[in-house]
């Protein structure tokens, strides 16, 4: 089997989000961790990664270094 295309889907709610950033790719972010995110922020949770800053309200969630974490 040979593939020719790759397709990438940007997850568009919150559960989906939870589901990336706990992969190995952001380490620290375990499945309890991005559930929390998606139980205090819900739907807010993808514009708030996408600005590209934690902020206080992610840092006041999971602490300073798991939320810069999530967004290096």
């Amino acid at each position: 089997f040979e593939a020719k295309d790759v397709l990438r889907r940007t997850p568009t709610s919150a559960q989906g989000v939870a589901k990336v950033i706990s992969g190995k790719e952001f380490k620290g972010i375990g499945p309890k961790a991005a559930q929390k995110l998606v139980d205090e922020l819900g739907s807010d949770l993808i514009s708030i990664l996408n600005r590209g800053d934690p902020g206080e309200l992610i840092s006041d969630i999971l602490g300073n270094k798991k939320a810069r974490a999530l967004v290096k």
